[in-house]
């Protein structure tokens, strides 16, 4: 049997980056209906849009977020599998086709792959290669290995969520998403490089700082507290995530160059749950100095940058304010 697929694309004021996304959905040796969901733009949206003519389907709201735009790309798709692009990254060559192999699985919801991270200047920054399968609702309690323009979902179960990106919760709302999906389906993350997702300064992780975000993971495990199936799982892990904010504040401390909350963010992650703690990113946070280990960083994305990948278009702007995932 044959999956059908189609790619949704939400787009606020992106159409400088726009074409990009389209290009690299259309050209996949796997063909999908393309749905942009243009989220109220005020820029050249239209225009770069009516380029492609019937070739993309185009839906249009007055502007309510990404969330929303992706829910709206969501309900109008008809496709056994939906994936999910946003119009400032792109694909690579064959990326559907090296995915779609893992809904032999019937019990399969979720599919997502690696990335490569790229900053304004078309240098690759950072490849992360993570690897994740199965029914891993509590490891996605701690970490969201799942770049958001990765990602395939099988529409049988996706459809089974009555709420599905909730847009009071961006920019986490994708994170918390894959969290209440896998407690229904296996999910698999490929460490095979398939993205590149394009980073700048106004993203949404970077226009708010460590306390805003500790509330937004303080609210969104709330809010999964309360859902039947989660409830059990969240309570039994209740100090582990506690911990695991506590280490997120630190990060984002220690990346504005706070050391001092730094160091008492990180404490109070070790006290709470040392045998769980993330040592492995903790430790180069604690000998490293931020601009070191970010030269560290680049020089490993060199090393481990996949070969033949796609070249990088270097005169990108990059992402809107309201377009974040990990």
């Amino acid at each position: 049997m044959t999956l059908t697929i189609s790619t949704v694309i939400p787009t606020y004021n992106g159409a400088k980056t726009l074409a990009r996304a389209i290009d690299s959905a259309l050209s996949q040796s796997i063909q999908s209906r393309v749905i942009v969901v243009d989220d109220g733009s005020t820029d050249d949206t239209t225009a770069v849009l009516r380029k492609y003519g019937s070739r993309i389907s185009v839906i249009r709201q007055q502007n309510a977020g990404t969330g929303s735009a992706r829910t709206a790309g969501t309900r109008a798709a008809d496709t056994d599998l939906i994936a999910y692009l946003d119009a400032d990254d792109a694909w690579h060559p064959g990326k559907l086709e090296r995915q779609i192999g893992v809904f032999v699985d019937s019990e399969v919801g979720l599919a997502s792959s690696a990335a490569q991270w790229i900053d304004q200047s078309g240098e690759v920054i950072r490849v992360s290669r993570p690897a994740l399968s199965g029914h891993v609702t509590r490891e996605l309690f701690l970490r969201n290995p799942i770049v958001t323009s990765s990602v395939v979902v099988r529409r049988a179960f996706i459809e089974r969520l009555s709420t599905l990106f909730r847009s009071d919760l961006f920019p986490v709302e994708d994170w918390e998403l894959w969290i209440r999906l896998s407690a229904i389906c296996k999910v698999c993350v490929s460490p095979e490089v398939l993205v590149d997702y394009h980073v700048v300064g106004t993203s949404g992780s970077r226009t708010r700082g460590p306390e805003d975000f500790r509330r937004l993971y303080q609210r969104m495990f709330e809010q999964l507290g309360a859902e039947p199936g989660l409830r059990s799982l969240i309570a039994a892990d209740a100090k582990k995530i506690r911990a695991n904010v506590h280490f997120m504040v630190a990060y984002m401390y220690y990346e504005e160059g706070s050391s001092r909350d730094f160091l008492k963010e990180i404490t109070r992650s070790v006290a709470m749950a040392p045998h769980s703690h993330s040592w492995a990113h903790t430790l180069p946070m604690l000998l490293l100095p931020r601009s070191a280990r970010e030269r560290l960083r680049r020089l490993m994305a060199r090393l481990r940058r996949p070969r033949g990948a796609s070249p990088v278009t270097r005169n990108a702007t990059g992402r809107n304010p309201d377009t974040i995932r990990r």
